[in-house]
């Protein structure tokens, strides 16, 4: 499970450094209560929580980058891009405890979550005997301790137990995309009557896809135009490779067969792969799309911005 979880995060030497996935935090409140940085499902962090891990994940970054003081304009963005991990961190823990719940009581995972949390426990400890002699400076300053390294073994662990048992849709297509509504159907009347996907798909195609020919083999949730996405993912429709649809996009008009569509776990996916040129590989696809959809279900309130202070001004992590 470890090394699984290993190729879908982004680690440095044993300390865990959180991965910013796409993320969007609901409507702030105005004025924060007394030492509370946010909510989540109704669950609250403090203050104090955030700002301990915004040290610590601030000191990872430095110690892979040097990271310059936040009086200069890279020390201020390294300090923004600490706190919106350090928010994510405890963000997406909580939504993995809640679904690592929920799974225990329908019997999709045998781990309860008391045992999740005596491995959380067991792992803090261990691990850092053996970190704290290498990074001793980091606790004399009180920025690494059990207390804050266990922010991060939470995640992982909770994190594991939980991807590792979810099925997603996958989907085989082919698409292509041209620029104008004629173009698309010149070229669907070409296929209905047998022309190569492939050889029209790299001649005349302005997607992603157009190098491998318009054929994806295992598309995750997530990484086409929306409006693509909700057609082929369309629960209600059956896949028919006989049918070719045309759905405007928001660079044109896209072409797709819906070949086949299945549930697949995420720990079987694709671990090196793209989805498409410039996307994340298939396994990293699927994991941001779960977790984003965690995310858009949860209620979040969030009463920080990036000065660690309190505000009743809006704020959000925009998505990336």
């Amino acid at each position: 499970m470890g090394n699984w979880w290993r190729q879908v995060r982004r680690t440095w030497v044993m300390l865990v450094a959180v991965v910013p996935l796409s993320l969007v935090l609901a409507s702030c409140a105005g004025p924060a209560p007394l030492n509370q940085a946010m909510s989540v499902d109704g669950h609250i962090f403090t203050l104090d929580q955030y700002r301990v891990l915004t040290r610590l994940t601030q000191a990872i970054d430095g110690l892979q980058n040097a990271t310059p003081g936040w009086q200069l304009p890279e020390g201020r963005q390294e300090l923004v891009k600490a706190q919106k991990n350090a928010l994510y961190t405890l963000l997406t823990t909580e939504l993995f405890k809640e679904q690592a719940q929920t799974m225990y009581s329908n019997k999709v995972i045998t781990q309860s979550p008391k045992a999740l949390d005596d491995q959380v426990t067991t792992q803090t400890n261990t691990n850092y005997r053996q970190l704290a002699p290498q990074y001793q400076s980091m606790v004399d300053r009180g920025i690494l301790s059990p207390a804050s390294y266990r922010y991060l073994v939470e995640q992982q662990v909770y994190g594991s137990a939980v991807l590792i048992a979810v099925a997603v849709p996958i989907a085989h297509v082919h698409v292509l995309t041209v620029a104008d509504q004629a173009t698309a159907q010149k070229l669907q009347a070409q296929l209905q009557g047998g022309a190569d996907w492939a050889t029209i798909a790299k001649a005349s195609s302005i997607d992603g896809a157009k190098d491998q020919g318009g054929d994806i083999p295992q598309l995750p949730q997530g990484v086409l135009d929306p409006q693509l996405d909700k057609t082929i993912f369309d629960g209600k429709t059956p896949p028919d490779p006989k049918t070719i649809q045309i759905v405007q996009v928001a660079h044109g008009w896209a072409l797709v067969q819906v070949l086949d569509r299945k549930s697949t776990l995420l720990k079987d996916l694709d671990t090196t792969n793209t989805v498409i040129t410039g996307s994340p590989v298939v396994q990293e696809a699927a994991v941001n799309h779960y977790i984003n959809a965690l995310i858009d279900r949860a209620k979040i309130t969030l009463w920080v911005d990036w000065c660690n202070s309190t505000t009743g001004a809006a704020c959000a992590i925009p998505r990336t």
